[in-house]
């Protein structure tokens, strides 16, 4: 034994007075910076699942602990590798409120039986990995390294990280937070400079906050399952993250996932993120709810299967520079994918939005598609009366509502087809009659019928023949024949308009 464990060994006797095997065992391995193990080697009997019939063997009191971080004169044993203990049961309240702590503090496979205190403090580092315990508070708290609640972790109780600062990465991947009836992990206002990994196993009973945490690197959830179903599993509102989101299962399980990942509100409202949004097997149930509203990313990247199984999807607000040529990125697919999103609704910016990202990307055909589409769901959905539906309906059947102006030459052929019908029958029949005794052209129903629709065109024809308004026939067809110049006007002007994109809307 060293001279600093014999030291630190007196002082904690001083203070505790008779000290147990498990605290001596403590003492010596912080003092010479070793692991504090109190595994037997036997997997079953080592299961921090079983820690609370562990012994006084592998029995820890909190205070011990406690004593090593504030104590002026124990503290300058702890070494820079800190306070390592693994396979302990830990007894007592662990209370490090406002400690200010250069080292780490390392619970391997522990069975911590009350909720540790680490508000306001600061600490080199925190590992959990594999321990078993009743919650943590540590609101406030600056880790200059990483934060590690991973394989095997537990927590029966809340996890709170609010407004914590990790100068590292927070990692949770096959841990375990129960708090069916609350808040499993609250980190509302965490900022993390590296990554956030909730995923490859990770699982939440309780709703997981990230409300308003900023993120340096990536946040990933891949192969992660959150359940709330009554709440929000997944909350993400108002969250910056410089790097990727990936909502993803597994991709070497992703066509055997049975259960869905996440039964709950997911939501993303105002969220920003600056790399992609990987979205992919989020659930099969009407129980999950994916709320994008107001939110960005600079891409997208998701499968239609993934929404169509959603309860709900709510995309008003969204906005995003790119789709990844994952799947769908057709103009029909995510047409389908906005009308999801609003069932008995009319909001336009999902369609703009889409309709921009098309036009950026190359894509005016399926932009045009997109832009016709929002139309209808207007005349369909929006709350305005009748006519104005009305009106939007004739233009659609007239231009595409502005994009397909080629619509227009359809129907200038129909009726110019229907006018020289009418008029060659006029004239067969004498109705139609030259307008002055000397020298006229021949009467050509095509070209009169044409002469007549096309505006500031002169064939010669209209100046020369005309209806006899004498009797029922020539009447009519004179109010046909007026009709005929109407249309041609009205046609004529909206085509011209159309191509000069004058009447998109």
């Amino acid at each position: 034994m060293t001279d600093k464990a014999d030291e630190l060994l007196k002082l904690a006797r001083q203070r505790f007075g008779k000290l147990t095997r498990a605290e001596e065992k403590l003492f010596k391995a912080v003092a010479n910076s070793q692991f504090a193990d109190y595994r037997t080697g036997d997997k079953k009997k080592d299961d921090p699942a079983q820690g609370d019939k562990w012994g006084e063997l592998r029995t820890l009191r909190a205070d011990r602990i406690a004593w090593l971080c504030t104590d002026d004169h124990a503290f300058r044993f702890v070494g820079h590798k800190g306070i390592q203990i693994i396979g302990a049961k830990i007894e007592g309240e662990l209370d490090l409120l406002f400690t200010r702590l250069a080292f780490p503090i390392t619970f391997f496979s522990c069975r911590v039986l009350e909720p540790m205190d680490f508000r306001n403090g600061k600490v080199g580092g925190l590992f959990c990995d594999g321990s078993h315990i009743a919650g943590l508070a540590a609101d406030g708290l600056s880790a200059k390294g990483d934060i590690n609640m991973r394989n095997g972790f537990s927590a029966e109780g809340e996890v709170r990280l609010l407004g914590a600062y990790i100068g590292g990465s927070l990692d949770c991947s096959k841990g375990r937070f129960q708090n069916p009836e609350g808040v499993a992990l609250n980190a509302d206002g965490l900022k993390v400079e590296g990554d956030v990994n909730l995923r490859d196993g990770f699982h939440a009973k309780g709703e997981v906050r990230l409300l308003g945490a900023s993120i340096g690197s990536n946040l990933d959830f891949s192969d992660g399952r959150f359940i709330n179903p009554k709440g929000n599993a997944l909350n993400l509102e108002g969250a910056v993250i410089n790097g990727d989101v990936l909502l993803v299962a597994d991709p070497g399980k992703e066509d055997k996932v049975a259960k869905p990942s996440i039964r709950g509100r997911i939501d993303l409202i105002h969220a920003s993120i600056k790399g992609i949004l990987i979205l992919s097997h989020l659930g099969k149930t009407t129980e999950t709810i994916l709320d994008l509203r107001h939110a960005s990313t600079s891409v997208l990247a998701d499968k239609s299967a993934n929404w169509e199984a959603l309860g709900d999807l709510f995309l008003d607000g969204f906005t995003y520079e790119r789709i990844d040529g994952l799947q769908p990125c057709d103009a029909k697919s995510r047409i389908e994918w906005i009308k999801r999103s609003q069932p008995g609704r009319f909001t336009p910016q999902p369609y703009e939005q889409l309709a921009k990202v098309f036009r950026e990307n190359g894509f005016e055909e399926d932009a045009r598609d997109v832009l016709i589409a929002k139309n209808k769901s207007y005349i369909k959905n929006a709350p305005v009366s009748r006519r104005a539906k009305l009106r939007r309906r004739i233009f659609g059947w007239i231009l595409g509502y502005g994009y397909r102006p080629w619509k227009a030459v359809w129907w200038l052929l129909v009726f110019w087809g229907i006018g020289t019908g009418l008029f060659w029958l006029g004239r067969c029949v004498e109705v139609i009659q030259p307008t002055r005794s000397e020298l006229y052209p021949e009467f050509i129903a095509p070209v009169y019928s044409l002469d007549i629709f096309i505006p500031l065109i002169n064939l010669h024809q209209a100046t020369y023949w005309l209806p006899d308004a004498q009797n029922l026939w020539g009447i009519l067809l004179w109010i046909y024949l007026c009709v005929h110049v109407l249309l041609g006007w009205i046609l004529m002007t909206m085509f011209i308009f159309g191509l000069t994109g004058l009447l998109k809307r």
